[in-house]
């Protein structure tokens, strides 16, 4: 009896400590073939390719002018949804917060407008070669 529980015990002793080495060897292969994978993908890829791109070709600063752009788009949102929340208020019988609402919509448009203005004279002066034409 004493022979069966002192084999059991080794045994499981054993099993406990190859389990941590499996699982580390299946995570090798898996990263191994992604790696694969990753290269052969990189050998497929063209450079040439990436000069047909002129999205932002010939613009100074790409990422500045990106981060103007979503700005204003984000203000002009901003001024939709102040909207919105204006006219909701209206609908409700708020005439206060109504026209509270617009009128921060309002100075929204206004700032954005100011700050569009301000991006587009710093582009031309600089030569920044930015596409920000003033609102009509």
């Amino acid at each position: 009896m004493n022979k069966k529980i002192l084999i059991g015990s080794i045994i499981a002793v054993a099993l406990l400590l190859l389990m941590p080495s499996i699982p580390a060897i299946q995570q090798k292969t898996i990263e191994e073939g992604i790696r694969q994978d990753m290269q052969e993908k990189l050998e497929t890829f063209n450079v040439e390719d990436l000069e047909d791109i002129d999205l932002l070709d010939g613009i100074k600063h790409p990422i500045l002018y990106v981060l103007v752009v979503i700005l204003l788009y984000i203000r002009l949102l901003q001024a939709y949804r102040m909207f919105e929340f204006s006219s909701n208020c209206a609908e409700n019988g708020q005439m206060y917060l109504a026209y509270l609402g617009a009128l921060r919509a309002l100075c929204i448009i206004a700032t954005t407008d100011y700050f569009h203005a301000f991006w587009y004279i710093v582009s031309n002066i600089l030569g920044w070669n930015w596409n920000l034409e003033p609102f009509p």
